[in-house]
């Protein structure tokens, strides 16, 4: 239907070269079946019919009497209907004869039926004889301009072995042999009794007229990968002057004995540490492509904090470079225009112990002061925009600034006495309260 309706409007704007789409076959059991009702039974406009030995069509039906061809056609200016493509046609029709059943089509064709040819054979299209089944296959593309289509399709019916290789300008793609029901042209408006040809024409293909050809929608930058991470110069530190206490009570009031234990410093609950990668240019800025408004950020080695364990005299071990690590890797979601790439605070983390000795009825805090300092250290690393299917569209070199927050230990641990809970006087002291304990239990 969408054919027939571009035809019509194709013929009332006034005609140009008409462009073949499609061929269709019908085949029966009778000299017209009952169930074509007096009408043309394929798709389009008929082409020949003839009577085979037996035939399949374009819709799996097997015939041994008539065997009906048909074709459609658009005008060349269809060739426009279509936004930004071009109108699939047939581009190339063949005869293709064997010596068994169902002979098939070469590759990139599709076949539109097939028969049994009568006595004399078939000669198809590549000039060779056979005696069983001959194949019809059409090549349908789509019409652009470095390829030809269809404009003339059309038979040649004949009483005898002859027909003409060409046929008003169309070339002969094969003929056969037809049984006793004969064979009819739509083209030369006859009957005959013996053979039948099939001719084809070619054109080549019009340019599109005012139709602007699709533009290729372009990769986007979903996606970048940080690796490489390289650091420029050494790392810079400096104390802030902050200090933080970490300590442990230990308690041997009530203790009958010397107590000597190993004691873990805790930092006051408010102490943080904190680290950070700041671009020297927004993700934007760095690739020519395009970026999603919001996109991801990988870096599989990330640098490691300076160590703050602190030296002899408790100082910042952050001469050299950074190390780096697959556990400090980081990946996050930021903005394309933002230059800060990633940061993190995090409660302090004390790794300081200490071994005290408690003789009973004693009780003592374990401390050491924490100093803060700040550092930094400039970087460069290997930037790969990734797309949403996983290719790498652009590579570029970024640089930044890791920096942070930390504190460093001293080296040394100090004590502090502390009074044990309700010591004046002898008979709260640890003694009096134990020999208490002791008479309770009489």
């Amino acid at each position: 239907m969408v054919y027939k309706a571009v035809l019509l409007n194709a013929l009332a704007a006034g005609a140009l070269g008409r462009m073949l789409v499609g061929l269709d076959t019908e085949t029966s059991n009778q000299q017209w079946s009952s169930d074509w009702k007096g009408k043309w039974p394929t798709d389009g406009e008929p082409v020949a019919y003839w009577d085979p030995e037996s035939g399949v069509d374009s819709h799996g039906d097997r015939g041994h009497y008539r065997y009906v061809l048909g074709a459609s056609w658009v005008d060349e200016s269809a060739n426009n209907e279509l936004q930004g493509q071009y109108w699939p046609v047939v581009t190339d029709v063949m005869l293709v004869g064997s010596n068994r059943r169902e002979t098939n089509c070469p590759i990139g064709y599709d076949r539109v039926g097939y028969w049994d040819t009568d006595g004399s054979g078939a000669t198809d299209t590549y000039d060779r004889k056979s005696y069983w089944d001959l194949a019809l296959c059409q090549k349908v593309e789509r019409c652009s301009p470095d390829k030809e289509y269809v404009s003339k399709f059309i038979a040649f019916t004949s009483d005898d072995y002859y027909t003409p290789k060409t046929l008003d300008g169309a070339s002969r793609i094969g003929y056969w042999d037809t049984q006793r029901g004969g064979a009819w042209s739509a083209y030369t408006r006859n009957r005959r009794e013996h053979n039948i040809a099939l001719y084809q024409k070619k054109e080549k293909c019009p340019r599109k007229i005012d139709v602007p050809e699709p533009t290729p929608t372009p990769a986007t930058c979903e996606m970048v990968e940080i690796e490489d991470l390289e650091q420029i110069g050494a790392t810079q530190g400096s104390f802030t002057g902050l200090s933080v206490r970490a300590s442990h009570e230990a308690d041997n009031c009530d203790g009958s004995g010397t107590l000597t234990t190993t004691v873990s410093l805790s930092a006051e609950s408010s102490a943080t540490t904190s680290s950070s990668y700041t671009l020297s240019k927004s993700l934007a800025e760095s690739f020519t492509v395009g970026l999603s408004a919001e996109v991801g950020a990988k870096v599989k080695l990330g640098f490691q904090p300076p160590n703050a364990s602190g030296g002899v005299n408790g100082g910042i071990e952050i001469h050299g470079k950074l190390a780096t690590s697959t556990t400090t890797g980081i990946t996050n979601s930021i903005s394309n225009s933002e230059t800060s790439l990633y940061s993190e605070t995090k409660k302090l983390a004390v790794q300081k112990s200490a071994q005290i000795t408690l003789k009973p009825g004693k009780r003592m805090k374990v401390y050491t002061d924490l100093n803060g300092f700040t550092y930094e250290a400039r970087f460069k690393a290997t930037a790969h925009c990734v797309d949403e299917e996983g290719n790498r569209i652009e590579s570029t070199e970024i640089k930044g600034v890791y920096k942070g927050r930390g504190f460093t230990a001293e080296s040394t641990t100090r004590t502090q006495k502390l009074p044990c809970p309700m010591e004046a006087g002898d008979l709260h002291s640890g003694l009096a309260r134990r020999l208490l304990g002791l008479q309770g239990e009489h």
